[in-house]
């Protein structure tokens, strides 16, 4: 038995890749068929939908790898908060004109947002000028573009929504995750999962749980592409690909 334990040992790199090797040609064993039943055309619009759905969960992905390496906490409700950020866009952008609720979220996101920002460090910061210029700067600036960009919905949408993003952002950061410095790390990460749960419950009590089209992307075909984009792929390919024009502009943009 010794032998035999020392012999794995020596070579347990070597039995590692030979598992994985039978286990990849037992999978292919297992799909081939499944595959070769398939259309052409179904394999090449699979694969073109995954890896442009791959793209936008990549960059999702790069936000939680951010976080966790500068603060050592798997962020729960990071996928939430990126929902959140995307129904802000879609909220400012489906509104009309700078009407009542343009002017709110002109002076209550900058506002918010600067307030936040000044008291990053200290809540006594607020005393000090330089804290209030800061807060008075951002409110200014996001107002003015906020109210200027009102007939521009896509970048009234954007202004909008990367203030409530960065407001969304502190406002963790101050409330839920600083209070737990020098706790036990098992805290930090339970309530990340609390803060998930009350943005899931949040984003359903103010903008339902049906899914929302995005009109930003109905002005598309005016740029010339045609939506959706048609593949034919004739005879070889057995049918027509066919690939959402809004997913490819989400991935390029990711």
């Amino acid at each position: 038995m010794t032998a035999i334990t020392q012999t794995l040992n020596n070579n347990r790199r070597a039995i590692k890749w030979a598992l994985y090797g039978i286990a990849l040609v037992l999978a292919i064993l297992w799909l081939a068929p499944l595959i070769s039943a398939l259309r052409p055309y179904r394999l090449y619009q699979t694969t073109i939908t995954g890896f442009l759905v791959g793209g936008i969960y990549a960059l999702i992905a790069l936000g939680i790898v951010i976080i966790n390496k500068a603060s050592g906490v798997f962020n729960f409700a990071h996928g939430w908060m990126m929902l959140l950020g995307g129904l802000l866009f879609y909220s400012l952008f489906s509104i009309g004109g700078t009407g009542q609720v343009s002017l709110v979220a002109a002076i209550g996101l900058p506002l918010l947002t600067g307030l936040l920002v000044a008291t990053t460090t200290s809540w006594r910061s607020l005393r000090t000028p330089r804290s209030w210029a800061i807060i008075g700067g951002i409110t200014a600036v996001g107002a003015v573009l906020l109210l200027i960009t009102g007939d521009i919905p896509l970048i009234r949408a954007l202004v909008g929504a990367v203030l409530g993003a960065v407001l969304t952002g502190l406002a963790v950061e101050r409330i839920a995750i600083r209070p737990l410095i020098g706790q036990p790390l098992f805290a930090t990460v339970l309530m990340t999962l609390a803060l998930s749960e009350v943005l899931h419950g949040g984003t359903q009590m103010v903008w339902g749980s049906v899914e929302i089209p995005l009109q930003v992307f109905a002005g598309v075909s005016q740029l010339g592409i045609p939506t959706p984009i048609r593949l034919d792929g004739g005879e070889a390919l057995g049918g027509v690909i066919i690939i959402r024009a809004e997913l490819l502009i989400a991935f390029i943009l990711a």
